[in-house]
């Protein structure tokens, strides 16, 4: 787990070994051949010996690796059984030679989060793949004279590329509340290598194509109760691989049903005996849950380390974590994530286990319910991520109109509910989530791993049948029935924060006074500024729950800011 800059940029490669030292602290490497520049930062979680070290040389074959492979050790066995030789213990050196022995085709052969590169020096070719669903982050940048290969957009800057937004991205953003659904970021010019992608660069051109084509069959044969004890099987097989780590690793907890199978699944098991810590964030008295991560600790025999975030918290660490993921996020939540993390680093801790991604796969969202429930979609006004936030157009200047994309879901299942879910699973929804948990997660060295998006696990849920996954207006249904607890048969209750709350109090008012003085973006070129502080005030009065509308321009105001000279 670690980042890792590649270019062919005429730099010295001393000169940047810190740019990207938060994501791996434990050793920097280097390779150098001819235009070819490779600075490596190691997370060491899997052989903590040097051998493991990277960049990792075989022959004429180099390669940099960011994430893990969960089943190394399978494959491991299966290349020792087709002649191959090993000098570590790494899952670096597996996947290597797993390149060598199957070349493309090992992609579908790892179970697990990877961005990585590989070179060839004998014909000085790139080849660089993203796992199925982006957990770990991969950009580029390519003019006439150079390309940058990152782990994360601030070491593109680092090395001279000058900053410039794209508005589309901005206006995406407070419009529709989109954003990491494409390969556009939020800078003109650095690009996402998307999730499902593999590239071949030589002589500083690039191809990229898609590996990973997410295809599926509904099994209408399978009895409900086979389904469920294979679903038990294929969770617990999951958060057991999850497991591979030479590292102290936490749990990630909540009030809710997922942290909590999670803990079940490993107290039935008995497994865990490298987990240390449990982990938890509350922000106020009213949203608070550390009661029910109380008992998930209590009931595991586990330490809890709670993250209080307060009012005092807010805009230092609003600050840092624009300053981390190098883009505008959406809500309270991850900023409470990061002062958690900052706690679990200094416990320890490197590998943090989370419960993201069950709700895409097994129908787990309010607007899957609504969706099941009407046994239609309508494409055009279904909301995103499960919300419709409309902006009043006054606010934009009618030049910039055409400049909001357009988004729609996209139908490719025949199936309502499992389109639906498809677009959650890897559209913006989860994409945004992970590459911002990973950019939070690694700015304190810490790795976050996912065991619901296991691919076995995920193609078996989506074969099955919807009325498997919904029923009784419980979303989930087939996971809750897995045990008899209480608390599997509580309604969905997202993260809450007093995000709203704190927007009425204190945020809106400051918003308001900054967007009235800026000259930079606020300035009447793009937005209407005496419009969009009319808005901003009228939403205050109608008591409007959701604080969506205030919160987009309350992060572009600080993101533009903070990038802008």
């Amino acid at each position: 787990m670690c980042g890792f800059i590649i270019t062919n940029q005429d730099i010295k490669i001393t000169d940047f070994k810190n740019t990207l030292k938060h994501r791996g602290p434990d050793q920097t490497g280097s390779y150098e051949h001819g235009e070819i520049k490779i600075i490596f930062n190691r997370l060491a979680i899997i052989d903590l010996s040097k051998k493991a070290n990277q960049p990792f040389v075989y022959k004429n074959f180099i390669i940099i690796f960011n994430g893990e492979i969960y089943n190394y050790l399978e494959l491991r066995k299966q290349l020792t059984d087709l002649g191959h030789k090993f000098v570590s213990n790494s899952d670096t050196e597996v996947l290597l030679k797993s390149y060598l022995q199957w070349k493309r085709g090992c992609l579908k052969k790892l179970e697990g989060m990877f961005s990585f590169c590989i070179y060839n020096k004998a014909n000085r070719t790139i080849f660089v793949a993203r796992d199925r669903y982006g957990i770990k982050p991969l950009f580029y940048f390519k003019d006439k004279n150079k390309f940058i290969i990152s782990s994360e957009k601030k070491a593109i800057f680092d090395l001279g590329v000058k900053k410039k937004l794209n508005l589309p991205s901005i206006l995406n953003f407070i419009y529709r509340g989109v954003y990491q659904h494409s390969k556009q970021t939020f800078f003109d010019g650095i690009y996402n290598i998307e999730p499902g992608m593999f590239a071949t660069i030589k002589n500083g051109n690039i191809s990229l194509k898609k590996w990973f084509n997410f295809e599926y069959d509904i099994n209408n044969k399978i009895k409900y109760y086979d389904a469920r004890d294979q679903l038990d099987y294929l969770i617990k097989k999951s958060i057991r691989l999850s497991l591979r780590s030479d590292k102290n690793i936490a749990v990630s907890v909540s009030g809710g049903i997922d942290s909590s199978m999670i803990i079940n699944k490993l107290i039935e098991e008995n497994l865990g005996s490298n987990i240390s810590h449990l982990s938890h964030w509350t922000c106020d008295d009213e949203n608070d849950e550390k009661y029910y991560a109380n008992l998930l600790a209590k009931s595991y025999q586990r330490k809890i380390v709670l993250a209080h975030f307060k009012k005092k918290d807010f805009y230092k660490y609003m600050m840092k974590s624009l300053k981390h993921i190098d883009e505008p996020f959406g809500g309270l939540s991850l900023m409470a994530s990061l002062k958690m993390c900052e706690m679990l680093k200094k416990k320890g801790v490197r590998v943090l286990l989370d419960g993201n991604g069950i709700d895409e796969i097994l129908g787990g969202y309010g607007h899957h319910i609504n969706t099941f429930n009407k046994n239609h979609l309508d494409y055009k006004n279904q909301p995103i991520q499960g919300l419709k936030v409309f902006f009043p157009k006054n606010i934009l200047n009618k030049k910039f109109h055409d400049l909001i994309p357009d988004f729609s879901i996209k139908k490719k299942f025949k199936n309502y509910l499992k389109d639906v879910m498809f677009n959650d699973l890897t559209g913006s929804k989860l994409r945004r989530c992970l590459l911002q948990g990973d950019h939070i997660s690694m700015s304190q060295s810490i790795e976050v791993r996912y065991p619901f998006l296991n691919n076995e696990l995920v193609n078996f849920c989506f074969s099955l049948p919807n009325n498997f996954l919904i029923k009784n207006n419980f979303g989930k249904y087939i996971m809750r029935d897995l045990s008899k607890k209480p608390i599997f048969w509580q309604a969905k209750r997202p993260s809450q924060t007093p995000q709203t709350k704190w927007m009425r109090e204190f945020i809106l008012e400051d918003l308001i006074k900054n967007i009235k003085k800026n000259e930079i973006f606020f300035d009447n070129s793009v937005f209407n500024k005496e419009n969009l502080i009319r808005e901003l005030k009228m939403w205050k009065s109608k008591n409007v729950k959701n604080s969506a509308f205030p919160w987009y321009f309350l992060m572009i105001y600080h993101f533009v800011n903070k990038n802008i000279n």
